[in-house]
């Protein structure tokens, strides 16, 4: 793997990395915000399947 490659997986990950974190407090958010308010607690699960599937593919891109 050369020099930018692993450049280019490093600023992928990052940038993975942010979104798990804004997805992760909207999760949060949504979550609460259905139990205080009687909202449908679905956008809350769509942001969390979100988070996972990131996740997941941030896992799967190799820095060596």
């Amino acid at each position: 793997m050369t020099n930018d490659e692993k450049d280019k997986a490093y600023k992928k990950r990052q940038i993975l990395r942010i979104l798990i974190i804004v997805f992760g407090l909207a999760t949060l958010v949504l979550s609460i915000w259905s139990l205080v308010d009687k909202v449908t607690p679905i956008p809350a699960l769509i942001c969390f399947l979100i988070e996972a599937i990131l996740s997941k593919c941030r896992d799967n891109i190799k820095l060596k």
